[in-house]
């Protein structure tokens, strides 16, 4: 994959850096707790709250955004091109990994990425599943054994169940997403991010897409 190289003449001109507030997960808006919620109820209520709140007539104000929710299976097609690039930032004279997080394509906006976030939807003891004979999504439990395709209360994740359960993906120094980002975009790590992580240290996409279908890979 190429790499993505500056806008020429007056379009480079339009870039610009623009710093934002990103919005992961509530547990309040307004007073109204929509910790109880599931996910992704409470991601519509908050990107509704950012929208409302974040005025692009006022460049002098933060922009609030939150963050888009993407199913485990759709990773592939999330982490590609034309979503994920390696680009010049402009300015700097490097390039890293940048996330094209805007549909509108007269108005796209990119932001660097050190890594992926999995949130947690579903509360333990129950999974979700997918039937092998219907293709339909459904819960299961794993104590009890039981199946079933009604969600409850039971079921979803509430906010502390989300956080406390959320695995954050570090792409280290030697990571390979795109091909072409060996140590491109990692220098946003803390110094002491190695000795806080706990996450195993997945260095592809391929290792990505193992851990998903059989847990953490074994420690030698």
């Amino acid at each position: 994959m190429s790499v993505d190289e500056p806008l020429p003449g007056d379009k480079q001109r339009r870039t610009r850096r623009v710093p934002a507030l990103h919005v992961i997960d509530g547990i309040c808006l307004n007073g109204f707790n929509i910790s109880k919620m599931h996910l992704v109820r409470r991601h519509g209520f908050l990107k509704r709250f950012c929208e409302a709140v974040t005025k692009t007539s006022k460049p002098e104000l933060l922009p609030l955004r939150c963050k888009t929710l993407h199913r485990a299976e759709d990773v592939h097609r999330i982490l590609s091109h034309p979503r994920l690039s390696v680009r010049q930032v402009r300015n700097s004279g490097y390039q890293r990994v940048m996330y094209c997080e805007s549909d509108n394509e007269l108005e796209p906006y990119h932001v660097p990425v050190t890594g992926l976030i999995m949130l947690i939807t579903v509360k333990a003891p129950w999974m979700m599943a997918v039937s092998r004979s219907t293709h339909k999504k459904y819960f299961y439990n794993t104590i009890t054994k039981a199946a079933e395709f009604e969600i409850s209360d039971e079921k979803t994740a509430d906010f502390a169940c989300t956080m406390s359960g959320s695995l954050l993906w570090r792409w280290r120094p030697g990571t390979i997403i795109l091909g072409n980002d060996r140590n491109i975009g990692c220098d946003f790590l803390d110094s002491d991010d190695e000795e806080k992580d706990q996450t195993p240290k997945l260095m592809s996409l391929a290792n990505f897409s193992e851990f998903l279908d059989n847990g953490p890979p074994k420690q030698n």
